[in-house]
């Protein structure tokens, strides 16, 4: 007989669930790791490793609305392993690595269930890097985001079709809203991310699983992620779509970001960074990485949607030659993955993180939906506006994923004084490190405007929607060649708006 302990996460995780088993088939037994898991034992695998690490470890699955499984009625699980594993932290990174999109595309599938049992066991065995990363990241795995597909995939097709697509025959990484075209159509992120969603028509229809990856993306703010996939060698990284669809290099605000990570996971993939098996006589990726419009372009992809819609950057990481290659061969892809997979969840701590308050006569709280931008000041004499913004979350707290350098770092919200501070991100991380370090820190505290400011300050750039996009566009690009303030900025626009009036 089944028993469950339902467990409910906060409010703010509305997609909640799950559970402790407590039966025969969750008693720990010996895994083989020489054998590929039906979704059944997916569940005993990631379920047994809950109870195993259960002080940083929690089980549920994904619901869309009311939809808690799919049409097949499977559920897609995920494990999550953290120091605090129930809610996000303030100031904690969170990751999320999801696999078997495809579903015949089945070696990322074992990846992350053998990630999670070795993130369990290395922590109970004490691990420098492992016990860092839980005590610093919430790592959210998701073995099978298609368990439709994999149900009805065929082995002896290596590299096949059959269970690609999910049980309504649906390519769920053409299934996403095709957030490229509105960032070709109109400048980037010029209003809220998710209210442009709603402004039009969603072609294609989506399906359960998409709708459940995009309320996921809601709930959680997620910083960093990787979508498993198989059939190539090579780290996919953003725009996957280009303007007009034709096969060309479209790069994103993040260009050097991207290429940063994707990096990241090919350093320590040996085949993966020198190609070596080639899986197709035309493909030759140099130091194993791509844009991915660059090898062929893809619209109403997850990764790109991740970008645009949220606070989170995506890469898609193509681990095998064959999508459904023998259970012997499963080994192998573990020992070319496992440091791959370590240093990729380690780059959520690079950039610079912090939190942004709202300051007004009331007191100073933590300030949700403040717009963070980034104008690199590295070179002097070439400041870049990097023009992909992220956002404060519920709890006030932000995350910017970038290299080192030197940056101008702002926070604005309508209604608010904005800020801007002068940050040197010094390190990229790495798993080879003698020690990790967390994020830049850099925290805001934004002071309310009053409305019948006469304060020459901002004051005229503020309306009661809030302000003018072209006037926070001219205080960025207003920025002398050495960033020495906003303050400059403003003042340059002032003078610049004096000069239109005469």
């Amino acid at each position: 007989t089944r028993t469950t302990n339902l467990f409910t996460f906060s409010k703010m995780n509305r997609f909640v669930v799950l559970v402790l088993c407590v039966v025969a088939s969750c008693n720990g037994k010996k895994i083989n790791w020489l054998e590929h898991h039906n979704n059944q034992e997916l569940f005993e695998i990631l379920n047994d490793v809950h109870r195993k690490c259960r002080n940083i470890s929690e089980l549920y699955y994904l619901t869309a609305g009311d939809r808690e499984t799919t049409k097949l009625g499977n559920r897609l699980y995920v494990l999550v392993i953290g120091g605090n594993p129930k809610m996000h932290v303030p100031l904690i990174p969170e990751v999320k690595l999801v696999a078997n999109m495809h579903g015949n595309e089945v070696v990322g599938r074992e990846l992350l269930l053998r990630l999670a049992k070795y993130l369990c066991d290395k922590y109970k065995e004490g691990d420098g890097l492992v016990n860092w990363l839980i005590q610093h990241t919430r790592i959210h795995l998701l073995p099978s985001m298609n368990p439709d597909g994999y149900e009805q995939a065929d082995e002896r097709e290596k590299n096949g079709l059959s269970g690609r697509n999910n049980a309504n025959d649906v390519d769920l990484n053409r299934n996403f809203p095709d957030s490229d075209q509105l960032a070709f159509q109109s400048e980037m992120d010029r209003n809220s991310r998710l209210e442009i969603l709603a402004e039009y028509q969603r072609i294609p229809r989506p399906e359960t699983e998409t709708l459940m990856i995009e309320e996921w993306l809601r709930e959680i703010p997620f910083v960093l992620s990787a979508n498993i996939h198989g059939g190539a060698l090579v780290a996919n990284y953003p725009f996957d779509g280009s303007i007009d669809g034709d096969t060309k290099p479209s790069p994103s605000p993040d260009d050097a970001t991207f290429q940063a990570l994707a990096r990241s996971y090919s350093k320590y993939n040996m085949a993966m960074k020198t190609q070596r098996p080639k899986c197709a006589p035309n493909e030759n990726f140099k130091e194993g990485i791509t844009n991915g419009a660059a090898w062929y372009s893809v619209s109403n992809g997850m990764q790109d949607y991740n970008y645009m819609e949220s606070n989170c950057f995506e890469l898609t990481l193509e681990i095998s030659c064959e999508k459904y290659p023998s259970a012997t061969k499963l080994p192998e892809f573990w020992k070319e993955n496992r440091k791959s997979l370590l240093n990729f969840i380690l780059q959520v701590h690079g950039g610079v993180k912090g939190m942004v308050y709202g300051r007004s006569a009331d007191g100073q709280l933590p300030l949700a939906d403040a717009t963070i931008r980034v104008v690199n000041i590295t070179d002097p004499d070439d400041p870049v506006h990097i023009r992909h913004y992220v956002t404060s979350n519920q709890n006030g707290d932000y995350f910017r994923l970038l290299r080192p350098g030197k940056y101008l770092i702002g926070a604005i919200k309508p209604g608010y004084e904005p800020m801007l501070i002068n940050v040197t991100i010094k390190h990229l991380p790495d798993v080879g490190d003698a020690t990790y370090e967390e994020a830049q820190r850099a925290d805001f505290i934004l002071v309310k405007l009053s409305r019948y400011s006469e304060s020459r300050s901002i004051s005229h750039l503020s309306s009661d929607d809030g302000f003018d996009v072209e006037q926070l566009e001219a205080l960025f690009n207003a920025v002398d060649k050495q960033a020495s303030g906003y303050r400059k900025g403003f003042e340059d626009v002032e003078e610049d708006e004096e000069e239109d009036e005469d």
